[in-house]
């Protein structure tokens, strides 16, 4: 019988080997929130796990860990604080016992070091877990960096390895904790200084800023506040904790616990004569006489009135334009100051029109860089080393589709650890590779050839990231240094070709290309977000992808245009790119082309069906649901059009989400998504021969409603699937041949028996 077990299973295979078409589908965690880390009674705890750091292992003869935070400019650290590590200790080699008396039980010094101080040095003995409490003295209280950022450094010396044969391990817990007794003070207010009061790098304590328009913004003032968004996303890159609100929606509650960011003409809000501005605002104008305003963006910089260690920044002017002048200014991140640290005026901006040169081969050092070592370093006082490094490359928009694109890695190392030091490789946050190392990359310069998926390119700035994990050969050398390291070789080469069907008819529609398809110039001037006027949630979610577009596409200065879907320019649905957000039952312009969409709404329940399904369904009224709709502007198929909605606001949040967080981003494709929040449903092009929607594929126990197919839209839709010919004949000779053995071994059960008998 086994022999026809294994024919059924070969039969099974084929099958089940036979092409279909179907939806992917997966949870998805959402990108990490900051910690719930809070200031109770003056007094802050935080762990090495709240930092983001996990339990950490020091092998002997010596190895050393770090970690760096920040903490935002209006605290800081005062006297009674501590640290308290916890640590376990593991030692083991054939000599361990043949240790003089006189040495003990030591098997080496760990020091603790905060801010270039060392606060703790303690003898290391043999075996178990370990509680040290430790405390900071004043002097090492204060950054000694100027960015700001404290660092501790735990250091150990095991150099007992170097004379016998004893091998110590150390288990630094991510449960070690701080307890530090804080103080505050009036952040310092300079404009050069940007984003700094509104955001500091690894900042423990996140800090809410409320981006503020009028209660009925005009197009041009909440198009001004969209530049400072995506500004904002550029030249932080990521972690900035923001809301967009109107000034009727400010609370006490809001106002006095986050930073302030107004963003209009002073004529359009009620709050700001009680902000003590370098140039006064007092009943909706500029008060200075000695300073009078024109067609100038004004930008200032106050403490709150409501809390004094919060700030306001003011970006404003007397007219919708020159509001905008200020947002741009501010969307490079770079303000010039001339007088006060407090106040820039900004006679005229001039957008990004810079052309960036095609290559399509080019190496690290024509970019500019040298050869790399990553792990080098001594232990002193935290100098491990560094473990990351990054290359910057920019790439014009012929090059962001390329099919074929690949890095021909050229690295080596050294006293490492094989098969369990690695590298990774990131492109845009984007994991490309992992690499082990083995015992042919220790001296020896090796190539590696690293394909690079479609999808990750990006027009203008791209990041190249490697994270190293190294675990090193023990080293007894005099220096008591260890001179262990991976090394990325500045001939390391990025082969990206040009498509050859580039410019032959409109881009690719396909949501594994986002954001690419909208970061089409440096200045995103070819992006214009299409709102409702007075829905004032779709302008905060869509204030979320302003700022994603912002950090993804990292333009030098922000000029992206907004306008209300009921006053669309002929100028925009012509030269730009459209970004429409909200319901569309809302939207005057999704009403207009609903036809033409991939999945038309109905536009009374805001519900999207798929054009040619022969079963439509009905979305229960208590289910969320965002979708996510690409296609070639009907105004100039040059350009595309991206439909970000929902059947109700809190569906067009998680059409938002699908595209700004990363885990959620990567599950898109095709040209229609729908989307609970956690999962995402995709589908390509849809054809006459569908029979259901993807829609149950998020939202169970739907019912189907109608029968009716919409028309189908005159698309490719593909090739479909038709068997080999030699399927076929296989299956019969299969079948046949298992017939027979079935008749044989009935046959030979009837004999057997009939002998037993």
């Amino acid at each position: 019988m086994k022999k026809f077990s294994i024919l059924v299973f070969v039969i099974v295979c084929l099958f089940f080997a036979i092409p279909t078409d179907v939806f992917a589908l997966s949870p998805s965690n959402l990108e990490s929130r900051p910690s719930e880390i809070s200031i109770l009674n003056d007094e802050l705890v935080v762990s090495l796990e709240d930092l983001g750091n996990k339990d950490e292992i020091l092998y002997s003869p010596y190895d050393s860990m770090r970690v760096t935070f920040n903490i935002p400019p209006e605290w800081f650290f005062a006297s009674g604080s501590k640290f308290v590590l916890n640590y376990d200790v593991v030692v083991g080699g054939t000599d361990v016992a043949a240790v003089p008396d006189n040495i003990g039980n030591f098997v080496g010094v760990l020091s603790v070091v905060f801010n270039e101080q060392v606060i703790q040095e303690v003898f290391v003995n043999s075996g178990g877990a370990q509680d040290l409490e430790i405390s900071l003295p004043d002097e090492a209280l204060v950054s000694q960096r100027t960015n700001g950022r404290h660092e501790l450094a735990i250091i150990f010396n095991g150099s007992l390895s170097c004379e016998y044969d004893i091998r110590t391990t150390l288990m630094i817990n991510s449960s070690s904790y701080f307890v530090f007794q804080m103080g505050s003070t009036p952040p310092e207010l300079d404009l050069s200084k940007l984003p700094s009061p509104f955001f500091v790098r690894e900042n423990i304590l996140p800090q809410t800023t409320l981006v503020v328009v009028p209660t009925s913004p005009e197009q041009g003032e909440l198009e001004a506040a969209f530049n400072v968004i995506g500004g904002f996303g550029s030249f932080t890159g990521s972690g900035f904790i923001f809301e967009t609100v109107t000034e009727n929606q400010l609370t006490e509650e809001l106002i006095s616990n986050s930073n302030l960011i107004f963003v209009g003409t002073p004529s359009n809000f009620d709050q700001l004569s009680s902000i003590q501005f370098p140039l006064p605002v007092q009943n909706g104008q500029f008060a200075d006489p000695s300073s009078p305003i024109n067609d100038e963006g004004v930008i200032q910089l106050a403490p709150s009135p409501w809390n004094p260690n919060k700030s306001v920044l003011l970006v404003s002017g007397t007219t919708p334009e020159s509001v905008n002048k200020a947002a741009k200014a501010i969307s490079t991140g770079r303000i010039f100051i001339t007088g006060s640290p407090r106040l820039a005026l900004v006679a005229d901006v001039q957008t990004d029109v810079e052309q960036i040169p095609v290559v399509e081969s080019f190496r690290l050092k024509d970019l500019g860089y040298s050869t790399v070592s990553l792990g080098t370093g001594g232990f002193g006082f935290g100098t491990t080393g560094s473990t990351d490094t990054s290359f910057s490359f920019f790439l014009p928009k012929e090059q962001v589709f390329s099919d074929g694109a690949s890095i021909n890695l050229m690295y080596y190392s050294g006293r490492l650890v094989v098969g369990e030091s690695s590298m990774t490789v990131a492109l845009n946050d984007e994991k490309i590779a992992a690499i082990v190392l083995d015992e042919y990359t220790s001296g020896t310069l090796r190539s590696l050839k690293i394909d690079i998926p479609p999808g990750l390119l990006r027009f203008g700035e791209n990041r190249l990231d490697f994270v190293v994990d190294l675990i090193p050969i023990y080293s007894c050398d005099t220096l008591g240094f260890p001179d262990y390291f991976i090394a990325v070789h500045e001939n390391t080469q990025l082969n990206i070709p040009v498509p050859p069907h580039l410019g032959q008819g409109m881009l690719p529609l396909d949501f594994r290309l986002y954001p690419s398809q909208f970061i089409d110039s440096g200045d995103l001037g070819n992006v214009a977000f299409v709102l409702t006027n007075g829905d004032t949630s779709g302008w905060n979610v869509a204030s979320k992808l302003a700022f994603s577009l912002g950090r993804l596409g990292d333009p030098m200065i922000s000029n992206m245009s907004l306008a209300f879907s009921d006053d669309v320019s002929p100028e925009l649905r012509q030269n730009n790119d459209l970004i429409v957000v909200g319901k569309a039952s809302q939207s005057a312009l999704l009403a207009e082309i609903n036809d033409q969409l991939p999945a038309p709404f109905d536009l009374v329940n805001d519900t999207a069906n798929e054009k040619g399904l022969q079963v439509i369904y009905s979305i229960p009224p208590d289910v969320s649901l965002g979708y996510l709709e690409l296609l070639a502007s009907p105004f100039n198929p040059e350009h595309q059009i991206l439909v970000v909605s929902g059947n109700t606001d809190d569906g067009v949040i998680m059409a938002v989400d699908a595209l700004t967080e990363t885990s959620l981003r990567r599950e898109l494709t095709g040209v229609f998504a729908v989307t609970n929040g956690t999962q995402i449903a995709t589908s390509r092009i849809v054809t006459p021969f569908s029979q259901s929607s993807i829609i149950p594929s998020v939202v169970p126990n739907v019912t189907p409603t109608s029968a009716t197919p919409f028309p189908t839209l005159p698309v490719d839709q593909g090739t479909p699937w038709a068997p080999p010919d030699w399927l076929l004949p296989v299956i019969i000779i299969v079948a046949v041949v298992i017939l027979v053995l079935i008749v044989r071994q009935f046959i030979v059960s009837g004999s057997a028996k009939r002998k037993d008998s």
